[in-house]
């Protein structure tokens, strides 16, 4: 009987972990966090301006010419200069204007009909940043002498401003 009762015993002990495997599987559980993100983009277009400038310079003169621009490429053109030929020295600068002063950046002090000066506008504010083209008698014109001149300045600006 001791033995019947062992032999049941070791019985139970071997079917034991059998049995506690079966029976209904315990269903996964899946937790599911979805996120969304909206982002709000806009488009800025930028067009290219072309500001021209004409004027006389006289004997030790200079004359200032602002514009506004947005970042990128600023090119400054001397397009015409009459009487041509052998002229007296003509200054051409490119600068940024505080609203007082021209402050060049680039400037050429033997400007001919085609010089060109370049400079990148890097500084985005809200309006746009001021800039200057400066055109001057570098060494005295003799006395009654007039220089006339054509300047282009090339740059970008906001779309439909």
């Amino acid at each position: 009987m001791i033995r019947s009762v062992c032999r049941a015993f070791l019985l139970a002990l071997i079917l034991a972990p059998l049995v506690a495997g079966c029976g209904s599987p315990a269903s996964p559980t899946v937790t599911t966090t979805t996120t969304t993100t909206t982002t709000s983009t806009s488009t800025t277009a930028y067009t290219t301006a072309t500001e021209t400038y004409d004027g006389s310079l006289i004997t030790g003169g200079s004359n200032v010419y602002t514009f506004q621009a947005t970042p990128g490429l600023i090119t400054v053109t001397m397009v015409t200069l009459t009487p041509s030929g052998l002229l007296p020295a003509i200054g051409l600068g490119l600068g940024t204007w505080d609203g007082t002063t021209c402050n060049l950046v680039v400037s050429t002090t033997a400007a001919i009909v085609g010089t060109q000066l370049f400079a990148t506008a890097s500084i985005a504010s809200t309006p746009p940043a001021a800039f200057c083209v400066r055109v001057w008698d570098v060494n005295g014109f003799a006395a009654g002498y007039v220089q006339q001149y054509e300047v282009t300045a090339l740059h970008y600006k906001l779309a439909g401003t």
